[in-house]
């Protein structure tokens, strides 16, 4: 009886080590910046601020809680992954402010980096810009956008790279997502994948806190479901306008740009032969590089000229071009190549119009605070603006040399400038840096008042 106990004893033993060990292998917390595989599925945690940890569940699911981040991603998925993978998920979901839930990753030749957005916190991204058609999949309809990104992090560095987005018209947060429908509307409207790097289900929150469990989530991969696309289903190139750009790349696939008076008018995905793209516009003309991969493998777009108004200017006649590698770097002047990422800016004799007057900066606004008889009462000074004022709606960018002052009564979920001598909101001092949410400074009388100073014709400023 005794040798039969001791038996049962130790099986019960082993069971609990083995239940002990399981669970512990189902249940680790990451709380670093950390990559690994786990459950059949690669897993990334990254934050660059704040409090934030992930646990690691069975199969694709995981946890997530953070609070007072500045940008937080945790994901799992496949690595590469692929085109056809489809995504089966359930996820209770709670954030605190901005924050996606989606499918998310990478891409390379040409560097991308995709959303397909089902939920979101309390700012429904991008923002419209870019808008480019609408898509419906996999029982709801989605917002197609293209926005760029200019010398941000990506897996590969620092780099410029368009971001790609789907984001469902209304939120769920479970059901399916099945990837190549979205790819290939993507493709429908010129936004060309490479090849990927992952597709991941991911938990992104930016400035905020919040939680989420993914109770569930698997990756498969199958056929396409049909889909349909409407408003601006297969946009046609324009075939006629003022101002055409002859050019072409190297290996095709790269990604050109034409910006007039430093807005941005037009994009196109180049072949390997001369072609003629057309825009309208009036105001300084800038053709640009914007997916230079970095990894040497001979993408490059080399543009012959440009016509303005049936006056033919040639890309080597011009004195500033940020994309040529001269002198083993980045930047110079006088050639039709555009080897990194940055532009060629056409002398036409065509600017951005400017102020008649330097724009006037009032000083910042002053607080008075006094108090009588127990009471305490405050008055602000109308200072901080700046004149003469263009009206502005955000989102918008300014580019270039000179002095501007614009307003808007517009909201603004953050601001970003480079290459500037000066740039201030409302008398605030915000040259070349990022700012946004609770570091702007209020409205006067209702609006913002941006003073705009740039000394350099790759200056950069914008508001979104």
């Amino acid at each position: 009886m005794n040798n039969l106990f001791s038996m049962i004893l130790k099986i019960i033993v082993v069971i609990l080590i083995c239940f002990t060990s399981m669970f512990t292998a189902t249940a680790q917390t990451i709380c670093n910046n950390e990559t690994g595989s786990q459950g059949g599925y690669t897993y990334e945690y990254w934050k660059d601020n704040g409090t934030g940890c992930m646990v690691l569940g069975s199969g694709g699911a995981f946890s997530i809680e953070w609070s007072n981040i500045n940008n937080l991603l945790a994901r799992k998925g496949l690595r590469p992954g692929g085109s056809n993978v489809i995504v089966n998920y359930s996820c209770s979901y709670n954030p605190n402010g901005n924050s996606y839930m989606c499918v998310y990753g990478w891409t390379r030749n040409p560097l991308v980096e995709y959303y397909i957005v089902d939920s979101w916190g309390t700012w429904r991204p991008p923002g419209g810009e870019g808008h480019q058609g609408t898509l419906s999949a996999d029982g709801g309809s989605y917002d197609i956008y293209k926005t760029m990104r200019y010398d941000q992090p990506s897996i590969d560095g620092p780099a410029t790279f368009p971001q790609y987005w789907s984001v469902r018209t209304s939120k769920k947060t479970s059901g399916t997502i099945t990837c190549a429908n979205h790819f290939n509307a993507w493709a429908s409207h010129g936004m060309n994948m490479g090849s990927f790097y992952e597709v991941s289900f991911c938990i992104e929150g930016y400035q905020s806190s919040g939680s989420a469990n993914v109770t569930s989530m698997s990756m498969s991969t199958g056929s396409t479901t049909t889909t349909t696309t409407s408003t601006g289903s297969t946009p046609t190139p324009a075939t006629t306008g003022n101002i055409v750009v002859r050019a072409r790349g190297t290996l095709g696939g790269e990604n050109m740009e034409l910006r007039v008076g430093g807005n941005v008018v037009a994009s196109w995905t180049m072949t390997t032969s001369y072609q003629d793209y057309y825009a309208d516009g009036s105001g300084t003309i800038a053709v640009y590089f914007t997916n230079d991969d970095q990894q040497e493998s001979g993408r490059d777009i080399q543009v012959d000229y440009i016509k303005y108004n049936n006056v033919t200017y040639q890309a080597e006649d011009q004195a500033t071009n940020t994309g040529v590698y001269q002198n083993s770097q980045c930047g110079g002047s006088n050639s039709e190549w555009l080897h990194c990422n940055g532009y060629i800016e056409f002398n036409t004799g065509s600017t951005t119009p400017a102020p008649t007057n330097p724009p006037t900066v009032t000083d910042p606004p002053t607080t008075t605070t006094t108090s009588s008889g127990g009471s305490t009462t405050t008055s602000s000074g109308s200072g901080g603006t700046c004149s003469p004022a263009t009206s502005k709606s955000v989102p918008f960018t300014q580019d270039g040399t000179g002095e501007y002052c614009f307003s808007t009564s517009s909201s603004i979920n953050y601001i970003n400038s480079w290459n500037l001598a000066s740039l201030t909101v409302n008398g605030v001092d915000f040259t070349n840096t990022w700012a946004g949410g609770s570091g702007l400074p209020a409205k006067i009388n209702g609006y913002y008042y941006i003073a705009y100073k740039s000394n350099y014709s790759w200056g950069h400023f914008e508001a979104n």
